[in-house]
């Protein structure tokens, strides 16, 4: 499965560019996104738990570690792919308004939870006019 979201606002790169934080190119942006260097009012530098923004970064170790998925992010001219494996690559060249992050989920099977008896179950919730 596919989850793709998107937000049509200034870019990494351009929040960046905005609070006057130096960067090399947007691909150098994006690595910053990744890495603790959130643009947000409240975040307090060198204080992770006091960041705001370190959402991208929680849902991509997640897709990548205990689903085995992949992920792409691109944001402005920039973008960073990351397989399955945990290899990724960084290119410049795409052009997007804001953000795009794309997720690729892999189908992970459901253990089953329901018991013998629930399989003769009524339904006591009748509906009646």
């Amino acid at each position: 499965m596919d989850l793709c979201i998107y937000d049509a606002g200034k870019s990494i790169p351009g929040s960046y560019t905005e609070h006057g934080t130096y960067y090399e190119d947007d691909c150098h942006a994006i690595e910053l996104a990744l890495s603790h260097n959130s643009t947000a009012k409240d975040s307090i530098p060198d204080d992770p738990i006091h960041q705001r923004g370190n959402g991208i970064r929680s849902v991509i170790k997640k897709v990548i570690t205990e689903n085995g998925g992949e992920v792409l992010l691109a944001s402005r001219n920039g973008y960073l792919y990351i397989n399955s494996r945990g290899e990724y690559e960084y290119n410049l060249g795409g052009v997007i308004t804001g953000t795009l992050i794309t997720l690729r989920l892999k189908p992970n099977r459901v253990p089953q939870i329901m018991d013998q008896s629930e399989l003769q179950f009524s339904n006591p919730y009748v509906y009646k006019k």
